[in-house]
C-alpha cells in the first residue's frame, strides 16, 4: 500500500487530471482565470503534453493580458495538433491586440478554413475585420464587418465596426443606421457615439453631431479625442471661444496631442490671437511635421506683418501638401505685401487651379486683375475682367473701371 501511495496508478492519475481539468473550466466560467490557471498547471504536472490543458491555459493567460505566455502555450498545443482551429482563432485575436495584423489575418483565415462556424463567432469575425482594416484592405474589412453583423445582429462591436468601415469609405448615409442601432442596444458603449458624430458632421449636420459628440465626452470624460471632437464641432458652428476650451481640455489630458495643438492654433488665428496661435503651432510642430500647423503659422505671421517668416511656413505647408489651397492663398498674400507681385499672381492662380469653385473666386480674379494692372499687363487684366463678366459677378465692373482708368492715365 505504501508503494501504491508513493506511485499512484495511471488510472488514479487520469482521474486527478480530469478533476483539475473540470475544476479549471468551472473557474474560467466564473472568470476566475488565476484559479483556473493553477488547475491547468496541475494537469500539465501529470501530463505535460495534455492538449486541452495547454489550450485552456493559453486562454487564461490571454484573458489576463499575458499575451507572450499565451502564444507560447498555444504553440505547444499546436505542436500536438496543428489543425486545432480554435487555437488558431485565439492566436488571431492575440496578434490583433499586439498590432501584428498580418499574422492575425493569417491565423484567423487558417481557423475559418478548418472550422467555418468560427467565422460566426463575433469576437473572431470582428477581430478579422479590424486586422483587415489596419492592413489597408478597406473593402475586405467592410465585407467582414457586414458578415459579423449579419451573424450577430445584436452585437454592438460588430455594428459599430460596420458603421466605422462605411464611414471610412465615405458612405455616410449607410453608416448612420448601424451606429444608431449599436447605441440603442448598448447606450454605455462609447465608440458608436464618436463615429456617429463623424458621420453627422460629414453630412453637414453639425448641431446634431455636436450633441452626439458631447454624449461621447460625457461617457468618456478622460478621453482627449472626445474633447477634441467637441472642439472641432464647436468651431464648425462658430463657437470659437468654447472650441478653444475643449481643445485645451484635450491637451490637458494628453500633452502630446499634436493635432489638438494644431487645431487650437487655427482657432486662435481666427480669433485674432496671433501670438497664441503661433505658440500653439510651434508646440504642434515640436511633436511632428504637419502641413496644417505650417499653414496656420504662415497665416498668423502674415497677420502680424512678419511676411518673410510667413512665406517660409506657408511654403513648407505646400511642400508637404501641394494641393493645400489655404496655404497657397496665404503665400500669395505675403508675397503681395512684400511687393513680389509676379509671385503673388502665381500663388493666387494656383488657388484657382486647385479650387475653381471656391466661394472667393471673384475676389481672387479681381485681385489678380489689379496686380496685373500694377505689372502693366493690361491684356492679362482684361482676361480676368472677361471671366468675371461671364460669371455675372459685380466685381467685373470694378475691374473694368480700373482698366479704363489706367488707359486714361496712359
Amino acid at each position: 500500500m505504501g508503494l501504491q501511495t508513493a506511485h499512484p496508478s495511471m488510472a488514479i492519475t487520469h482521474l486527478q487530471a480530469g478533476w483539475y481539468l473540470w475544476l479549471g473550466r468551472n473557474k474560467s466560467k466564473r472568470e476566475d482565470y488565476g484559479g483556473a490557471l493553477t488547475c491547468y498547471e496541475r494537469v500539465l504536472h501529470f501530463f505535460p503534453k495534455h492538449l486541452r490543458a495547454l489550450a485552456n491555459l493559453g486562454n487564461c493567460l490571454d484573458h489576463q493580458g499575458r499575451y507572450a505566455e499565451a502564444i507560447d502555450f498555444y504553440g505547444r498545443a499546436l505542436q500536438q495538433r496543428p489543425d486545432y482551429p480554435d487555437v488558431h482563432a485565439r492566436l488571431g485575436v492575440i496578434f490583433c491586440h499586439l498590432q501584428r495584423y498580418q499574422e492575425s489575418v493569417d491565423s484567423l483565415n487558417r481557423a475559418f478554413r478548418m472550422k467555418r462556424s468560427l467565422k460566426k463567432v463575433s469576437c473572431f469575425g470582428v477581430t478579422f475585420a479590424i486586422s483587415l482594416a489596419y492592413l489597408g484592405k478597406t473593402t475586405d474589412a467592410l465585407e467582414a464587418y457586414k458578415a459579423a453583423a449579419e451573424h450577430n445582429p445584436r452585437d454592438t462591436k460588430a455594428l459599430a465596426g460596420l458603421g466605422w468601415a462605411l464611414l471610412d469609405l465615405g458612405n455616410y448615409a449607410d453608416a448612420e443606421l448601424p451606429l444608431r442601432t449599436a447605441i440603442k442596444l448598448e447606450p454605455g458603449y462609447g465608440k458608436p457615439y464618436l463615429h456617429l458624430s463623424f458621420v453627422l458632421g460629414g453630412l453637414g449636420k453639425y448641431d446634431e453631431s455636436l450633441l452626439v459628440a458631447e454624449q461621447f465626452a460625457a461617457l468618456e470624460p478622460e478621453n482627449p479625442l472626445a474633447h477634441s471632437n467637441v472642439g472641432w464641432l464647436l468651431s464648425e458652428t462658430d463657437r470659437q471661444g468654447e472650441a478653444a476650451l475643449a481643445y485645451e481640455r484635450a491637451i490637458e489630458l494628453n500633452p502630446s496631442f499634436a493635432n489638438a495643438y494644431c487645431e487650437l492654433g487655427r482657432i486662435r488665428e481666427r480669433l485674432g490671437q496671433y501670438q497664441q496661435a503661433i505658440d500653439a503651432e510651434e508646440r504642434a510642430l515640436s511633436l511632428g511635421q504637419d502641413p496644417l500647423a505650417y499653414c496656420v503659422m504662415g497665416l498668423a505671421l502674415q497677420k502680424q506683418g512678419n511676411h518673410e517668416r510667413s512665406i517660409y511656413f506657408s511654403e513648407k505647408a505646400t511642400e508637404f501638401r501641394p494641393h493645400f489651397c489655404e496655404a497657397w492663398n496665404s503665400l500669395g498674400e505675403a508675397h503681395l505685401a512684400m511687393g513680389q507681385l509676379e509671385k503673388a499672381v502665381a500663388c493666387f492662380g494656383k488657388v484657382l487651379e486647385l479650387a475653381p469653385a471656391t466661394p472667393e473666386v471673384a475676389e481672387l480674379r479681381l485681385q489678380i486683375g489689379n496686380i496685373q494692372l500694377k505689372l502693366g499687363n493690361t491684356e492679362a487684366a482684361q482676361n480676368q475682367y472677361q471671366l468675371l463678366d461671364a460669371m455675372g459677378s459685380d466685381k467685373a465692373s470694378e475691374l473694368r473701371d480700373a482698366i479704363a482708368h489706367l488707359r486714361c492715365d496712359a
